[in-house]
């Protein structure tokens, strides 16, 4: 027999969309699966027994099942305080990402589980900008609220000393693996006054920047996307860019008059 327990806002068949986590029950063991990769075998099968139950203080749903296999390849952890504490994180994020997928108006961003251990990426929602095509006609926006996003997420990181990189532009990676609940939760609910600070913001930044940002037509197509990104995240600021090019540019103009 198998027992899964997850938590009763999604359907059983809602989450492996969401890489909602799952609690696993084997014989006398139990352990924990991030990403629910476990549950594959089970889907379509009818449990023989669903009901809600507390475990360690959260109310979950109960599913059991006349099966005793799953797929080799999972990974599943140690059912520990430590392990406890990721499903928390994971399943605060697949909630938050199921709860804003329902809602008819997307926005800017999107925040959502990876199959990456308890890591997390907010990235640009593919909806919010179908649903805002208008406003995107131009790429130059999207660049310019990719470098706005990038100050505004580094603050929230460094404040709370989340690992933050890019590994792709307008997609930011944090890793969560090694941070207790209360400290995510703060995190994540930072981001998501983030995310609406900045969805709000977004027709603003268009109207105000929509002609301006046509001077920068050279640049921005004289730079790939991709190191453009990279130039963002590295540096700090605008000011410390502009600080090191003009040292640059003190160092040639030197090197030019070493022959005067």
């Amino acid at each position: 027999m198998i027992q899964v327990y997850f938590d009763p806002n999604f359907l059983f068949n809602e989450l492996l969309d969401y890489y909602a986590p799952v609690i696993i029950k084997i014989e006398d063991q139990m352990f924990i699966d991030l990403h629910s990769l476990s549950i594959v075998n089970l889907l379509g099968a009818e449990p023989v027994e669903k009901r809600p139950i507390e475990v360690y203080g959260l109310l979950l749903m109960l599913y059991e099942f006349q099966r005793d296999n799953i797929p080799e390849t999972v990974e599943l952890l140690k059912f520990n305080d430590e392990n406890l504490d990721k499903f928390k994180i994971s399943n605060l994020v697949a909630l938050k990402d199921l709860y804003y997928n329902n809602l008819p108006s997307k926005r800017l961003l999107r925040l959502e589980n990876t199959l990456n251990d308890c890591e997390i990426i907010l990235s640009l929602c593919n909806q919010y900008v179908i649903q805002n095509k208008e406003l995107f006609q131009d790429r130059k926006l999207e660049i310019l609220l990719e470098v706005i996003s990038i100050t505004e997420v580094r603050k929230l990181s460094e404040e709370r000393a989340i690992p933050f990189v890019m590994k792709q532009p307008f997609i930011f990676s944090f890793d969560l693996s090694n941070v207790k609940f209360e400290v995510a939760y703060e995190f994540i609910q930072g981001l998501d006054k983030l995310n609406d600070k900045l969805t709000l913001r977004v027709p603003k930044i268009y109207e105000y920047a929509v002609d301006k940002i046509k001077i920068l037509d050279k640049l921005l197509s004289s730079i790939d996307r991709k190191s453009l990104t990279n130039v963002s995240f590295v540096f700090t600021s605008i000011d410390d860019l502009i600080a090191e090019l003009i040292y640059f540019k003190s160092i040639i103009d030197e090197i030019e008059s070493l022959d005067e």
